[in-house]
């Protein structure tokens, strides 16, 4: 190999790496952009449909469903984002009564499956989420409490 062929090589390998910095440095611009853009996203908790109960529980515990909506750029959450619930029997969840943790999902609705909550108790709760560039949403509270089904006798 020659000198001249030596140097269109390392020509090329140069311009090839500008071009990928200058596409690779658009694509985190358009990123921070989205991020600068929806820093805190306006999640909303659905009021329609807010909890679903079944009658009476039967399984020792209550197992409510709890519904949420989330207002932001769909594109920031793709396929799975990670959320937090909170449930407490005060509003101001000092000391909740039930915590989901970080729970990853597709769905915008949480069961509780575990115990935690009381039957015919008046509970408030909250949730928040997070998007795929592990930013934070707000604590967004839900507009009504709600009060768990009775046992079934």
């Amino acid at each position: 190999m020659n000198k001249k062929n030596v140097k269109k090589i390392i020509t090329i390998i140069f311009f090839g790496f500008l071009v990928f910095l200058f596409v690779y440095s658009n694509q985190k611009t358009r990123e921070q952009e989205i991020i600068n853009q929806d820093s805190r996203y306006d999640l909303s908790v659905c009021t329609n449909d807010l909890v679903d109960q079944v009658e009476c529980y039967s399984s020792g515990f209550p197992t409510p469903k709890f519904r949420w909506s989330c207002n932001a750029n769909q594109e920031i959450f793709e396929d799975e984002y990670v959320f937090v619930l909170q449930i407490d029997d005060n509003n101001d969840f000092l000391s909740p009564e039930f915590n989901s943790g970080e729970v990853s999902t597709k769905n915008l609705f949480y069961e509780i499956d575990r115990e935690g909550l009381q039957s015919e108790v008046l509970y408030y709760w909250r949730i928040k989420v997070q998007n795929k560039y592990a930013t934070w949403s707000d604590w967004a509270p839900s507009d009504i409490p709600f009060t768990t089904s009775p046992m079934c006798k």
